[in-house]
């Protein structure tokens, strides 16, 4: 779980992990051979989106609502909200190469809140 009250660079390195493990599963996906997802790839996408969940969660309770920061509602929470709902969708579906489109823009999205905190 990440915890709560996540100042700017925190917040900056929280993306980044959450962008590396992203980077493992795309890596992961590009190197199967077509039309296969290795279990190992399946179950880390798995815990990513369990992740994801756990840390939304916690700052949806009263208690998360209260200790998180103005950033962390504004931006972290939205952020993780979509990219819960990609990976949930992407678990739903039958493990494929397709996925990597997804995981691509998730990527993406996650990047561009990185550099919007890193500006001035």
């Amino acid at each position: 779980m990440t915890p709560l009250g996540l100042s700017q660079s925190a917040l900056s390195m929280t993306l980044g992990r959450y962008r590396s493990r992203l980077h493992a599963l795309i890596q992961a996906l590009a190197q199967a051979k077509p039309g296969f997802v290795h279990s190992n790839t399946y179950n880390a996408l798995e815990e990513l989106s369990q992740a994801l969940e756990v840390d939304l969660e916690v700052r949806r309770s009263d208690p998360g609502r209260e200790r998180m920061t103005r950033l962390e509602a504004e931006v972290l929470v939205p952020l993780l909200s979509d990219l819960h709902r990609d990976l949930a969708r992407l678990l739903r579906e039958r493990p494929s190469n397709a996925w990597l489109a997804t995981l691509h823009g998730a990527d993406q999205r996650v990047a561009a809140v990185e550099r919007s905190l890193a500006e001035p």
